[in-house]
């Protein structure tokens, strides 16, 4: 063989080498791209490893060539833009020692909130796909992010080092259960800003969405200085004792004999309604309304395929039923406590509020805890995401939202609606979502009397969510005096 024709070969295998480097590069990115998207929208459990090949347009063995496993997939995907987010934070940080001192919490909250915005600056539509897998993950303490949180436990680690400089004094179980809450508050509401009015896709650096995060480090900074200033412990007995004591005999106690109720819904149609809503509220709380399929509904309620269709018409209405089932519960409960908060006209403050809808809640967790966590799980989902179809629900129950729309408007009479449904929105956002992972959440080092309770985290949750929203609402006042300072001044 000649020397040119050698080197002519020897070029075309560099180039082969070359384009197929580059090509499994492609392909991998292309891998991480769908199952970001899948694990966002339906959730991990609900995205197979057949659809995100499908989804990337690859062939059936792609992720496991390429990952190995779907673990190990999810753990490159949250890797993959993690990068941005822990070098900004790190830079924020360094900032906030150069200058000296301790840092206050709102600069802290801001500098977390900092690190997260500068990804949804680099890459809008995919960074926020990344955070909502990453608030849904972090919510429910999901095992696979512990190779993530070990590689970045310097950043964990230095974090709650401000918190202790802040809160000397403070238990090291009760700081770390604030900050963990601030975190979590952030990671969730963050991502799901596009739900919540604040921006568009590519307009995270807008006018709204600066607003909308100023708000939140605010309401955050609030609700964990609320969790750790000296009279914490007052405020925490008295707040564990209301929800204690309005929780005890709230419902009426199962009757001797009353497990016949079960035996009797074995008979006819009403036994197959009751499988059906309970396999959808399980399939829906784990995977979401969109990533549980009918098939797959009618297959865990161990009835036929034309199941779904034939008792509830479709999936939307099997929704509908769902919500009710036990949402009529909770909504009796919270009326009532409405009205006992109304007598003669006074107008409840926030906390009380609060501290209603907690309970009505822990009603429900109290009597079915399983099946009324999974209940709570759906909820927290669909308002975060402000699903529509939520909204014939609160018609049939009474509207309660309207109900307590209408108290906070007297109690702040000079607010626009507009402001004060995005304040409300934030806070029982952040009291449904946490709520409904208080099974996670009573393993975090919460402590009653020496017992690890859900109440006594209610009870701390409810603190924090007033707070923040006392804070907020404090805030919205400042800004409409300087608003009226500065038409003043231009006046003149």
């Amino acid at each position: 063989m000649s020397a040119s024709k050698s080197t002519t070969t020897s070029v075309i295998e560099r180039t082969r080498r070359r384009r197929r480097r580059f090509d499994e590069g492609e392909t991998r990115e292309a891998l991480l791209d769908a199952a970001e998207e899948l694990f966002a929208t339906i959730g991990v459990e609900g995205v197979s490893i057949r659809s995100i090949n499908a989804a990337a347009g690859l062939a059936a063995p792609s992720v496991h060539y390429h990952f190995g496993s779907k673990d190990d997939l999810l753990l490159a995907v949250l890797r993959r833009r993690n990068a941005v987010v822990t070098q900004r934070l790190d830079e924020l940080l360094d900032a906030l020692e150069t200058n000296g001192g301790v840092p206050s919490l709102q600069e802290l909250v801001r500098a977390v909130a900092g690190s997260y915005l500068a990804l949804l600056k680099r890459e809008p539509v995919k960074g926020m796909r990344w955070l909502r897998l990453m608030g849904r993950l972090w919510l429910a303490e999901d095992p696979r992010l512990i190779p993530l949180n070990a590689e970045t436990g310097h950043l964990t680690e230095r974090l709650l080092g401000f918190v202790r400089r802040m809160f000397p004094d403070e238990r090291e179980h009760v700081l770390e259960s604030g900050w963990r809450l601030a975190v979590s508050t952030l990671t969730q509401m963050l991502g799901n800003m596009d739900t919540q009015g604040a921006t568009r896709p590519r307009r995270y650096g807008g006018r709204a969405s600066q607003a909308y995060v100023a708000m939140l480090v605010e309401f955050v900074a609030s609700g964990v200085a609320a969790l750790m200033t000296p009279k914490r412990t007052t405020t925490s007995r008295a707040a564990r004792h209301g929800v204690t004591k309005a929780t005890a005999g709230a419902l009426p106690k199962a009757v001797p004999g009353c497990d016949n109720a079960a035996d009797r819904l074995q008979q006819g149609e009403g036994a197959s309604r009751e499988a059906l809503m309970d396999a959808a509220e399980e399939l829906f709380a784990a995977f979401g309304v969109e990533g549980a399929s009918i098939r797959s509904i009618n297959a865990a309620a161990g009835l036929s395929a034309p199941a779904v269709h034939y008792h509830f018409g479709s999936k939307d209405e099997l929704l509908h039923a769902v919500l009710r089932r036990r949402g009529q519960v909770v909504t009796d409960r919270l009326g009532e406590r409405l009205d006992a908060l109304e007598t003669g006209g006074r107008i409840p403050s926030a906390h009380e509020l609060f501290t209603a809808i907690a309970n009505s809640y822990l009603d429900l967790l109290e009597r079915e805890p399983e099946k009324g966590l999974r209940w709570l799980q759906l909820l927290a989902r669909l308002w975060l995401a402000q699903d529509p179809r939520l909204v014939p629900l609160d018609a049939e129950m009474g509207g309660l939202h309207e109900r307590l729309m209408r108290l906070l408007s007297r109690a702040f009479p000079r607010v626009p609606r507009v402001n004060l449904e995005k304040r409300w929105r934030l806070a029982a956002s952040t009291l449904l979502q946490m709520l409904g992972t208080s099974d996670a959440r009573v393993a975090a080092g919460v402590e009653e009397q020496g017992l690890r309770t859900s109440k006594a985290y209610a009870a701390m949750l409810v603190d924090f969510v007033a707070a923040g929203f006392d804070a907020v609402m404090g805030q919205q006042r400042s800004a409409r005096h300087l608003s009226r300072a500065r038409r003043r001044t231009v006046s003149r």
